[in-house]
């Protein structure tokens, strides 16, 4: 139950600040403040659960505040793992994973081209179809991290190429490497 409160009010406080910013609004680098992504990749689970289900694909949506170099992300993601032991009975892993990070963002400039690169750090929440490794538990929560680079086209359309890792900690482990393509100004 815990971790249903805790899902709602990120998810709450990630809407307000990311999705429902208001005006759009550039910041002094000609950046634009809100964004809205959809994104979809491959996913790679390491230690006692990559013994179980190593690779996999991910999908979802993203919205983010960013005023210069700092900003806010929000992410929801649905991934499907597949088997690679004949240890598990279900030959599919099924994840949901949500996750609130500060995004630091440089932005590079290359003629006309728009360009930044970010690192984020924050915390993401995992639930899982089934018990997994390390504790046999379905919900799991902690640190995330990742970074990437940014491409901002025609001052409308973002094109993301993202990579993330976590839980660090206790919990199961893995890395994804992610394509967004969204929109910015709402």
């Amino acid at each position: 139950m815990r971790l249903s409160r805790l899902g709602l009010r990120v998810a709450v406080v990630s809407v307000v600040l990311g999705v429902g910013a208001g005006e759009s609004v550039a910041v002094a680098n000609d950046e634009p403040t809100t964004r809205i992504a959809f994104l979809g990749g491959l996913g790679v689970n390491t230690g006692a659960l990559g013994d179980l289900y190593h690779f996999g694909h991910v999908q979802g949506g993203e919205a983010g505040y960013q005023r210069g170099v700092i900003g806010m992300d929000w992410s929801m993601l649905f991934g499907t793992f597949y088997s690679s032991s004949d240890k598990v009975v279900e030959k599919e892993l099924l994840l949901q994973q949500m996750a609130l990070a500060v995004k630091l963002r440089l932005p590079i400039r290359i003629g006309s081209l728009s360009m930044s690169a970010f690192a984020r750090g924050g915390v993401n929440m995992v639930r899982t179809s089934t018990p997994i490794p390390p504790d046999g538990k379905r919900s799991y929560y902690g640190p995330t991290a990742g970074g990437g680079l940014e491409v901002i086209l025609f001052d409308l359309v973002t094109l993301e190429l993202d990579g993330r890792y976590g839980l660090f900690g206790d919990g199961p482990t893995g890395y994804a490497t992610l394509l967004s393509v969204g929109f910015v100004g709402f």
